[in-house]
């Protein structure tokens, strides 16, 4: 998501803060944002996005922005050391569930960005 949206000239809407409104999704993303990132979506083949309705869009654009991109990266970096790819089942799960609870477990960067409601 946050890739699409910065294709599609909306990197700044990724903000927490931007969107966490409870009217932003009729007001601003179903209008506004939602035509132009459909757009890229359905130009990128393959994406992991392509087929979900307008509400998952917008739900995957509000977990896209509570997130920076340093956090993210970091998160895939603590995922390849897991050697997740290797992994079935249970182990693999185990592995999933604890960079899940290293993302909302973070106390500084909750104090500096604000997740979006759910």
């Amino acid at each position: 998501m946050r890739s699409h949206a910065a294709r599609a000239g909306l990197a700044a809407e990724l903000d927490p803060k931007r969107c966490a409104g409870k009217d932003w999704y009729p007001r601003a993303f179903k209008p506004r944002l939602l035509p132009r990132l459909a757009k890229d979506i359905e130009t990128t083949p393959d994406s992991p996005l392509a087929g979900m309705t307008p509400w998952q869009l917008h739900r995957a654009f509000r977990l896209a922005a509570a997130y920076s991109e340093p956090e993210l990266v970091a998160a895939l970096a603590r995922l390849a050391e897991s050697r997740i790819e290797r992994a079935r089942g249970p182990a693999a799960l185990a592995a999933v569930s604890a960079l899940v609870l290293a993302l909302i477990g973070r106390p500084a960067a909750s104090s500096r960005r604000t997740a979006p409601a759910a």
